[in-house]
């Protein structure tokens, strides 16, 4: 029979050809199995492994990805990624981590995404494709979990839609700047007292509370604040010990109505209130909210 005409795989015919062929036939044949090759395959210059099993390869800080014979590898170890052992440009492979470790950033070597490190986790996968001998580039990554290698969504503010971070006491009190949200329980936990120090000077950090408590076991000087925040106040309250007569000698950054330094109850055991306004980073209004309160 003539010769069939095929150009891809799927165009050769099985049972061709025949037995009745002819031997001086056969070169015909294979030079139209040697053309479909090449027209199914074209430009193929490196082996390529249809459905292989996933193969694990040995841990390194260069491992030898694209010596792999398998299209699907299984990286070992834990030792940090700077690159790959020297491939062909056009390999591609699909990557999983067998368990912790960094990826290096390096716009050669190493090319991630967001030109950023990646730690992985076990179970992580990631799509690598050599450039050329060692130029290597990430093309895609998927974390186990699902999660994103990059939140991309901006950090909320007065103008923009974005995530927030419930804030945490201490950043309540500093007025910590950024996306900050205080919850329902934050109006609780961050009003509740924070003890001060009693010592000889009374040191009185602005930002490590709002509700501040001392008792106080001698006559005492209220250190002027630090890490003050002007427009907001701040409550202390003052209790005399067992023996009392104790004394507050002001800081010289406080200012009093009329010039009149504030005077504490003396009795022992005696509670008194002050609370205390931020005008500037260096002027402190004092007012006394009560004295000799019933305990």
């Amino acid at each position: 029979m003539g010769l069939e005409t095929a150009t891809f795989i799927e165009d050769l015919v099985t049972t061709n050809p025949p037995a009745s062929d002819e031997l001086k036939q056969a070169d015909d044949h294979m030079r139209l199995i040697k053309s479909v090759l090449k027209g199914t395959l074209p430009g193929l210059t490196r082996a390529m492994y249809f459905e292989k099993p996933r193969a694990d390869v040995a841990d390194s800080a260069t491992p030898a990805l694209w010596a792999a014979t398998t299209d699907y590898a299984n990286l070992l170890g834990t030792t940090t990624i700077t690159g790959f052992a020297s491939g062909t440009d056009g390999q591609h492979k699909l990557v999983r981590f067998d368990g912790i470790r960094q990826l290096t950033h390096h716009a050669t070597t190493l090319d991630l995404p967001n030109d950023a490190n990646i730690t992985t986790a076990a179970g992580d996968h990631a799509l690598i494709r050599c450039r050329g001998t060692t130029s290597n580039i990430v093309l895609a990554y998927f974390r186990a979990d699902g999660s994103a290698i990059k939140d991309n969504t901006p950090e909320a503010s007065e103008t923009v839609t974005g995530t927030v971070e419930q804030a945490t006491d201490a950043e309540v009190y500093a007025a910590t700047a950024g996306a900050k949200a205080i919850m329902a329980e934050d109006l609780n936990t961050s009003s509740a007292p924070v003890a001060l120090t009693d010592a000889a000077t009374i040191a009185l950090d602005w930002a490590a509370g709002i509700n501040r408590a001392v008792t106080l076991g001698g006559n005492r000087t209220l250190g002027n604040p630090t890490n003050s925040i002007p427009g907001t106040w701040r409550r202390i309250q003052f209790t005399q010990d067992a023996t009392g007569s104790r004394t507050i000698t002001w800081g010289n950054q406080y200012v009093h109505p009329g010039g009149v330094d504030a005077v504490l109850s003396t009795t022992a055991n005696a509670v008194d209130t002050v609370y205390i306004y931020c005008r500037t980073t260096s002027i402190f209004e004092v007012h006394v909210g009560g004295k000799a309160w019933a305990t």
